[in-house]
């Protein structure tokens, strides 16, 4: 068996590839996998996928029909070999040196069950970086869950919490838990799928070092587009909340307002997300079952999202309207400035 399993979902992600499996060999770990679940790619990233399995003995490559992201890792659980798991997109990449030192202080503190570590944003345009944002917790080091149950929110507002890529798994928690992704969803199954991992940790690391490379390109509005696709956001937000129920069960020093704050943040997140891409008719049924969900849940503490819930709750439609496409203006104005400097 061996110690790391990196888990790589492909979709036409051929011009990118290859640097991500750079940033993997660039750790020079002597016991490693990576498994690339081609997940239907149409741009001949499948083909690439057979060239670099063929070239290095450490790499699988496996093809599935394109059923998406969550089923293509999950996929990729049920081959894994090594005692922990990473997980990679296709056009990302790592900082080799510094994963390599966090992997090896992993494998030397066994009772971590989970790493957590920062990541940097790295917004591209026509193949150049133009801008990088950096990401990580405040609070750092191994901490058993009375140390971490408090510091949740924080997680969740600092990013650590949502995406699976920034994270080291035990792969035998994952299999005495039964623990995969759900396929079902096609939005913020990270989140779901962290959450109910958590559920099983009693001891994590945090690194505030930005190990993983996001690749942030032009199109920044697929996932709001993805929202036009579910009617209710309460639905997709209530999914969420199952798994902090179900991780607040066993960390009894949550206390259920923590778990409603950040419930009320990732709604508002899908909110500011759906109205950017929708219709006055569309922002009028979202402030609507916002505010069911409010009356709903009953929340009181706000942080400092008092202004824009207030417009929510009042039903300011044209007003928020007039402000995303003044918000969609700006960028496009932005794009076309740096489209004229590249010439």
């Amino acid at each position: 068996m061996c110690r790391f399993s990196f888990i790589i979902p492909v979709y036409n992600c051929q011009q990118y590839l290859t640097g991500c499996i750079d940033s993997i060999e660039g750790m020079q770990l002597e016991n490693y996998e990576v498994l690339l679940i081609d997940d239907g790619s149409t741009d001949g990233s499948g083909d690439l996928c057979d060239v670099i399995a063929h070239e290095n003995s450490c790499v699988r490559c496996y093809h599935q029909k394109n059923r998406g992201v969550s089923a293509a890792r999950n996929f990729g659980l049920r081959n894994a070999s090594g005692d922990y798991i990473v997980f990679l997109d296709a056009d990302d990449s790592f900082d080799a040196t510094m994963l390599a030192r966090l992997l090896n202080m992993v494998k030397n503190h066994q009772e971590i069950d989970l790493a957590i570590y920062g990541m940097t944003f790295d917004y591209y345009f026509h193949g150049r970086c133009y801008r990088r944002d950096s990401l990580h917790c405040d609070c750092s080091g191994i901490m058993d869950r009375t140390r971490w149950g408090p510091e949740l929110v924080q997680m969740y507002t600092s990013n650590a919490l949502s995406p699976v890529w920034n994270k080291v798994f035990c792969r035998d928690i994952i299999v005495k838990g039964k623990l995969y992704f759900r396929e079902d969803m096609f939005l913020y199954e990270d989140l779901e799928y962290s959450l109910r991992y958590l559920a099983n940790c009693d001891t994590i690391c945090i690194s505030p070092q930005c190990i993983y490379h996001y690749r942030q390109t032009e199109d920044e509005g697929n996932a709001g587009r993805r929202l036009q696709r579910i009617d209710d956001l309460s639905v997709l937000v209530q999914q969420i909340s199952e798994a902090l129920e179900e991780m607040s069960f066993k960390l009894e020093n949550i206390s259920q307002d923590v778990l409603k704050y950040i419930l009320l943040c990732l709604y508002l997140v899908l909110v500011r997300e759906k109205i950017a891409v929708s219709r006055p008719k569309a922002i009028a049924k979202v402030c609507d079952d916002f505010a069911i969900w409010m009356k709903t849940n009953s929340i009181e503490e706000l942080g400092t999202y008092t202004r824009f819930i207030d417009r929510l709750l009042r039903k300011k439609v044209y007003s928020l309207y007039v402000e995303k496409e003044y918000i969609a203006l700006r960028h496009a104005v932005a794009v076309r400035i740096k489209s004229i400097l590249r010439t």
